[in-house]
């Protein structure tokens, strides 16, 4: 059976469920709902979710991206970032190395650290999995 999925905006009184998500996949909790769209199934489960934020440049940037593990594979994560590249039309983004094949087929490349805001990029310095996540600055721009 085909698993279906809406998008849509998050309510702040959605935090928690979200939080529980991020924990479950080993993604940082979220302060708030801001620049935060859900994936959602029709019984209302929170299936995936993008974190989108502007960087001190004006560029957009994914702090987050992340799909329930019981729903991989059907294109929720697929669905949330091309949605928010529709809607930005030039994403940056930091990969962990085993996201990095993902990002590509999605057309997105390598660029120079300096190209991500330091506020996303902050957390892959001080991570102490860094030396085997191998994370990777990317960005997709419109030509």
């Amino acid at each position: 059976m085909l698993k279906k999925f809406e998008l849509r905006l998050m309510a702040q009184d959605e935090l928690n469920a979200v939080n529980a998500l991020a924990v479950k996949e080993d993604m940082p909790p979220l302060d708030s709902a801001d620049g935060v769209t859900l994936a959602v199934s029709p019984e209302g489960q929170i299936v995936g979710y993008i974190h989108v934020l502007p960087g001190a440049d004006g560029a957009m940037h994914v702090q987050s991206l992340a799909s329930d593990s019981d729903w991989r594979g059907i294109g929720v994560g697929r669905a949330l970032i091309e949605q928010a590249y529709d809607q930005h039309h030039d994403l940056r983004l930091v990969a962990r190395g085993s996201a990095v094949g993902f990002y590509q087929k999605l057309g997105y490349h390598e660029v120079p650290w300096e190209d991500i805001d330091f506020n996303v990029s902050d957390d892959c310095y001080s991570c102490e999995i860094r030396d085997t996540c191998h994370p990777l600055p990317m960005r997709k721009e419109r030509a």
